[in-house]
C-alpha cells in the first residue's frame, strides 16, 4: 500500500472555502477497501475489474469485466455496461480510479467526483480555471488535478479539503506523476520544463529545462527511473542524478505509456501512438556511461484507428493463476482487453550490452516470433470517441 502522500503538511484552506466551490456534500469518512482497491476479500487478489472510459461526447462509460465460463485455459472476459451517464458540459479529457473512488477532468474546467461502489455522485471541484489535464490518485487517500492554468492542486479524499496549490509552471501543465513512494512527483508542462516536487512539504524541489515539450510522464515500478514523452520519442531519467538512461524513437507520434516488467525485472514500455498498432519495447539495462536505446520487440495490430489510452491491471483467472490485462481504447470506439504474458515470455532477456541509438532504431532486435501475439480477451464498442482510459479491480457493490 502506497505511503500517505504530504503527511507534513497542513491543509492550508479554511473550513469555509472562499472563490472555490467544493463538492456541495461531503464524503463520508468511511472504511474504504485498501490502495489496490477492488473486491479483494482477505487480501486475495480479485477476479472482476472495472473499466472507466471517457469521450468527446461528455460521456462515462463504466464496465465490469468477468471471466466467461470455459472448460480450457483460453477464458475470456465479458465486458457489461454498468453505466453510462453524461458527466460535463465539455469533453472528457481524463479520468483515474482511487479505490472506491472515480475523479473525471473535462474542458469545461470542473473535477467530478464519483463513488462507485455505490454508483453517486459526490459533487465536483472548481479550483482551476483552465482545462483539465490529468486527474490522478494516489492510493485513494489523495487525489491531485493539473490544468492549462498551470497549477497542481492536492486534495484529500476523506473531506475533499485542497490541501496544497503548486505553481512552478508558467504554462499549461500536460502531465503528473507520483513516485512509488509517496513522497515526491514530477511534473511536465508545455513551457518545456520538468519540475521535482517535494511531497512531504509541498515545495518545488528542482526545475529543469527540457529540449521539448514534455508530454506524457510516468515511473518505473521501483521508482528508479521516469519516462517523458515528447513527440514521438521517450527519454527516460534515471532518478539519482537525473541523467539520461536510455532513448526510444518511434516511428509515430506518442500519445499514452505503460511500464511493465518480464520476468526476472527487464523492463519493458508498451507504446500507444497515432498509428492503429500497439507496440512494446524493451529497455536495455545500461551503465552510467553508456545512453541505451529501447528496443521493439513485440507489436500487433490492435484497433482501427488511433490509440488514445492505456491501462494496466492484475486480477486472477478462473484457475487462480495471476493475468495482468492491459487494457486500449482508440478513436474507433473500441475498448479492448489484452494479456500479454505468453507474447512477453517469448522475449528474450537482454544481455546488458546496448546497442547504439542509430541501430537500434534502424532495426528490431530480438523480437518475439512472428506467430506470437498479445491474446484479446474482451472487446467492447462504446460507439463514441473514446479520450481516456483507467481500470481497477472491480469495487462495485453485487446487486
Amino acid at each position: 500500500m502506497p505511503k500517505p502522500l504530504i503527511s507534513k503538511v497542513k491543509a492550508k484552506v479554511k473550513a469555509r472555502n472562499t472563490g472555490d466551490n467544493g463538492p456541495r456534500k461531503r464524503a463520508k469518512a468511511e472504511k474504504t477497501p485498501s490502495a489496490a482497491g477492488g473486491n479483494e476479500r482477505d487480501g486475495e487478489m480479485p477476479r472482476e475489474i472495472l473499466v472507466v472510459a471517457g469521450t468527446y461526447e461528455r460521456l462515462l462509460y463504466g464496465l465490469t469485466g468477468k471471466w466467461a465460463e470455459s472448460d480450457n485455459d483460453n477464458a475470456k472476459i465479458d465486458l457489461e455496461p454498468v453505466f453510462i451517464m453524461p458527466a460535463h458540459t465539455g469533453c472528457v479529457k481524463t479520468l483515474s480510479i482511487g479505490g472506491r473512488y472515480l475523479a473525471t477532468g473535462s474542458t469545461d474546467e470542473t473535477i467530478k467526483l464519483f463513488d462507485v461502489k455505490k454508483l453517486r455522485e459526490l459533487g465536483s471541484l472548481h479550483h482551476h480555471s483552465g482545462t483539465i489535464t490529468q486527474v490522478l490518485f494516489h492510493g485513494q487517500s489523495h487525489l491531485l488535478t493539473t490544468s492549462e492554468d498551470g497549477t497542481i492542486c492536492i486534495f484529500r479524499s476523506k473531506d475533499w479539503e485542497m490541501l496544497q496549490k503548486l505553481k512552478g509552471h508558467k504554462a499549461a501543465v500536460n502531465s503528473f506523476a507520483v513516485h512509488p513512494s509517496g513522497k515526491l512527483a514530477i511534473s511536465v508542462a508545455k513551457d518545456r520544463t520538468a519540475v521535482v516536487w517535494n511531497l512531504m512539504t509541498g515545495k518545488k524541489a528542482s526545475k529543469t529545462k527540457l529540449a521539448q515539450q514534455g508530454e506524457v510522464i510516468c515511473w518505473n515500478k521501483s521508482g528508479t527511473r521516469y519516462a517523458v514523452v515528447s513527440g514521438n520519442m521517450v527519454t527516460i531519467y534515471n532518478i539519482k542524478d537525473a541523467s539520461v538512461h536510455s532513448e526510444v524513437r518511434h516511428t509515430h507520434s506518442i500519445t499514452s505509456v505503460e511500464y511493465l516488467e518480464q520476468q526476472q525485472g527487464q523492463e519493458l514500455l508498451v507504446l500507444g501512438s497515432q498509428s492503429k498498432q500497439l507496440f512494446v519495447y524493451q529497455i536495455p539495462e545500461t551503465n552510467a556511461e553508456v545512453v541505451g536505446s529501447g528496443k521493439l520487440v513485440l507489436t500487433w495490430e490492435s484497433h482501427d484507428n488511433r490509440i488514445k489510452g492505456l491501462s494496466v491491471v492484475e486480477v486472477k483467472r478462473p484457475d487462480d493463476s495471476e493475468v495482468r490485462i492491459l487494457t486500449s481504447i482508440s478513436s474507433d470506439g473500441k475498448i479492448k482487453l489484452w494479456d500479454l504474458g505468453a507474447a512477453l515470455a517469448m522475449i528474450p532477456q537482454q544481455d546488458g550490452q546496448p546497442e547504439s541509438p542509430v541501430a537500434a532504431t534502424t532495426s528490431a532486435v530480438a523480437m518475439a516470433p512472428e506467430d506470437v501475439q498479445a491474446i484479446l480477451l474482451g472487446s467492447y464498442n462504446a460507439d463514441c470517441r473514446l479520450t481516456c482510459v483507467a481500470t481497477s479491480p472491480n469495487v462495485i457493490d453485487s446487486k
